[in-house]
């Protein structure tokens, strides 16, 4: 990869939760079925999760740049993982029914 296109990553990747985004690939791939060469990156991520594991899964598929740049904070799994936790202490994420209209 070079060296411009790894930095830019790297600034993409700026803030990102490690170890949210190792939860978030367990999750996600948890009992599916990937290529080998997947899975063994996977592993090694889970096992070490930082910015040079996840490289390593961005290089075999670029998709993969969407995961790690949403588990940072405001991203779509940050927000998600909000949502669940106020849900699970049965607090409500929508606007009260009764709110008075401004």
């Amino acid at each position: 990869m070079q060296l411009l296109t790894k930095w830019k990553i790297k600034r993409v990747l700026r803030y990102t939760d490690y170890r949210y985004a190792a939860d978030v690939i367990k999750e996600e791939f948890e009992g599916g079925v990937i290529k080998k060469e997947l899975a063994q990156l996977f592993d090694a991520y889970l096992e070490n999760p930082c910015f040079n594991t996840a490289i390593d899964i961005i290089r075999f598929d670029p998709k993969a740049l969407y995961l790690f740049a949403e588990c940072k904070p405001g991203g779509i799994y940050d927000v998600r993982r909000k949502v669940e936790a106020a849900n699970q202490r049965g607090k409500s994420t929508q606007p009260h029914m009764n709110a008075p209209d401004i």
